[in-house]
């Protein structure tokens, strides 16, 4: 009976595996992008830190996986990261054109590696495969099978060490010996660089402790058996550094590229989030590193509260036969607790928990066993469920994130494959940006109404209230359905201009035309002289394609001091690097009078132009009192957009007469066909000077 039970769970295990490749059928098929990545690695976060353009741990390791495995120096690259994980990740992209298979290649071999473990220590076949299955089916686990991240290949090499070692305190011939020897130490090596070696010693001491222990009752050596697995270990340690070693570097380069790593973690900005990792496990809520704001984990189930619940237990049952084990074990979660913490973290560790609980359950309560297991693998099945077949919500949300901030070719990522049989992400990035070029689009607020997400209806509708502002012609607004499908067991969008600005397609754009008006002057009365007024001056424009680059650096540095370090050189390169290279992007209005000589060095630097606008004068003892003018509509990072319809007083009689003083700039906002008939009027402004105050 017992043969027919293991032949079942093993059924079920291999189906899940299955089942799992299906839901992920449309990742695995996939191809890797080079220049997509390329782009979005360099204006993201990463290289600009005030960048709206994010990339998450797992793009960036596919990124650095694509250049590693071409030759890269891996001390250049994220070096704070080990590379043995996106060295692993570069080889599925060479063989496969695919990085997502890494994760589930790393995943099915950790269990294989885990279901040894399993029966070594379990002795029992069926409850061996019955505990690789409820790992398998935990939704933490499940979610690395489509993600190139690096918990999957520490996971990996973590099991690999155990069972390494325990073949090695088990083996009694000296030759085999020392083979396994060699080996444990060559995968703790691995696993000490598949991250940073925050838990090599308590992997690493419990080995020495036992083999130290064996050597004491028997023929063999300490001393030699130890130099061979710490000679192993540096090998497997050394071995992922191979290419920066071929590159030139010497060991010594090397020894400093580990002090740097180890200062770049302990000069981290990143504060520790004490007891994050039991809140995670116990009720599913983790403290966000950054906004330290508490946070539901969509991978929890309630499997992993019992499995910390029981955990002392264990620990106090098995602590005077299996103490040093225990001791790592108790070491791991305690520093888990004390450590900047992310739930991706427990996944080397979820499978110990797993195993250490059914151990305890199968000494302790053995026909109770069963039916706790069985609770168990339905609270994960359930839970992977979801993870495996989600809701359209992440895909939408990340689409209108994309939308807001204008990052057209991440929109296009999550288009339908109509969409990019129609047209290719270079001209859908143009079209985009096009339109908000030329219809002076500064920002976007997009509210979607609550929709009741459902996983398998196709298609689902978003409604949307948009709102557009417009440097100098105000906001416009309108409302949207959005519609999501799933395509393949991904959700996508059917994209349709009309969906950005209605009326619009690929033949049909937006056309601005601008009269400036004035903000009131504000005239002392005693003095008899103006306190604040608008002043002729110049907006500034750059088009990306003709900035001469050698000479980028000092064009930046000259914008920055034109406009008294309001904005950083840094801010200005940010806002035009990600816009077509032949659309001029307006930086801002200088905010000092532009002398001959002044105008002359700016239009020098190629790329740069001027087109006429105001700037608002204020100086002198009374600056103070007349008060100060700011962009009340939407946050400026990277420009300084002066208009009389844009800015409010923020201050002093700027903001109490700000009525009187605010003006409106005329114009309108129209969409034209490609034969220039306008086909419809968004926006028609007349314009309207700001009165005088006289105080």
């Amino acid at each position: 009976m017992k043969w027919l039970l293991s032949l079942l769970l093993g059924f079920l295990l291999v189906a899940y595996l299955a089942l799992v490749f299906y839901a992920n059928r449309a990742v695995y098929g996939s191809r890797f992008d080079a220049e997509y990545w390329r782009d979005k690695y360099e204006n993201s976060q990463w290289l600009l830190p005030q960048s709206k353009r994010g990339i998450g741990d797992d793009g960036v390791y596919l990124y650095q996986g694509h250049l590693l495995i071409r030759g890269g120096d891996p001390t250049l690259l994220n070096a704070e990261v080990p590379p043995l994980g996106k060295y692993a990740i570069g080889a599925s992209l060479a063989l496969f054109g695919n990085g997502q298979l890494y994760g589930f290649i790393t995943t099915t071999a950790a269990l294989i590696v885990f279901f040894f473990l399993t029966r070594t220590v379990l002795v029992n076949t069926t409850l061996a495969i019955a505990t690789t299955l409820l790992v398998a089916l935990d939704p933490l686990v499940t979610s690395q099978f489509a993600l190139p991240m690096l918990e999957s290949l520490q996971l990996l090499t973590l099991l690999l060490t155990i069972v390494l070692a325990i073949l090695t305190l088990r083996l009694s011939s000296s030759k085999k010996q020392i083979i396994y020897i060699l080996l444990t130490g060559l995968s703790l090596g691995l696993f000490s660089v598949s991250k940073f070696p925050l838990f090599t010693p308590i992997v690493g001491a419990p080995i020495v402790w036992f083999l130290w222990k064996k050597t004491r009752s028997s023929k063999f050596q300490f001393a030699p058996l130890f130099a061979i697995f710490s000679t192993a270990f540096l090998i497997g340690f050394l071995l992922p550094y191979l290419q920066y070693f071929r590159l030139g570097h010497t060991l010594f380069d090397w020894i400093g590229v580990q002090k740097w790593i180890v200062n770049f973690y302990r000069s981290a900005n990143l504060k520790p989030s004490f007891g994050s990792m039991a809140t995670t496990m116990l009720v599913g809520k983790l403290q966000n590193l950054f906004t330290h704001a508490w946070e539901p984990v969509p991978q929890w189930t309630p499997t992993w509260t019992v499995l910390l619940l029981v955990f002392p237990i264990v620990c106090a049952r098995m602590w005077k036969r299996y103490t040093a084990m225990v001791a790592a074990l108790v070491a791991t979660v305690v520093l888990f607790n004390i450590i900047p913490f992310w739930t991706r973290y427990l996944v080397p560790l979820l499978p110990l928990l797993y195993l250490a609980t059914i151990f305890f359950f199968a000494k302790t309560i053995k026909r109770l066993a069963p039916i706790a297991i069985a609770i168990i693998l339905i609270f994960n099945a359930w839970t992977s469920y979801r993870v495996l077949f989600p809701t359209p919500e992440t895909t939408v949300t990340q689409f209108l994130y994309n939308w807001q901030y204008g990052l057209f070719q991440d929109m296009y990522e999550l288009t339908t494959d109509e969409v990019k049989t129609r047209m290719a992400r270079d001209t859908f990035h143009r079209i985009g940006q096009t339109l908000y070029h030329d219809g002076q689009i500064e920002a976007v607020m997009i509210k979607p109404k609550p929709v009741a997400w459902n996983q398998w209806q196709s298609p689902q509708i978003v409604p949307l209230e948009i709102t557009y502002i417009t440097r100098n012609l105000g906001a416009f607004a309108q409302t949207t359905e959005l519609p999501v499908v799933n395509v393949n067991g991904t959700w996508r969008i059917p994209w349709q201009w009309e969906f950005l600005v209605d009326g619009t397609d690929e033949t049909k754009g937006l056309h601005s035309t601008v009269n400036l008006a004035k903000r009131g002057t504000i005239t002392d009365k005693k003095k008899a002289a103006p306190v604040a007024r608008d002043l002729d001056s110049w907006l500034v424009w750059v088009t990306p394609k003709d900035i001469d680059t050698s000479r980028e650096d000092a064009m930046l540095q000259f914008l920055q001091g034109l406009f008294d370090k309001r904005v950083a050189a840094a801010l200005f390169h940010l806002r035009y690097s990600q816009q077509p290279r032949d659309l001029p992007v307006a930086l801002g209005v200088a905010r000092v009078p532009l002398e001959d000589g002044a105008q002359k060095e700016l239009l020098s630097y190629p790329g740069l132009t001027l087109t006429p606008a105001f700037y608002r004068w204020t100086e002198g003892e009374e600056a103070e009192t007349a008060g100060y003018v700011g962009n009340t509509r939407f946050i400026e990072c990277c420009s300084y957009l002066y208009n009389t319809t844009l800015y409010d007083g923020v201050s002093g009689w700027e903001k109490e007469y700000n009525e009187m003083l605010k003006g409106r700039n005329g114009g309108s906002l129209v969409i034209k066909d490609a034969n220039g008939n306008i086909v419809r009027t968004i926006l028609s402004v007349e314009k309207q000077d700001g009165q005088n105050v006289e105080l």
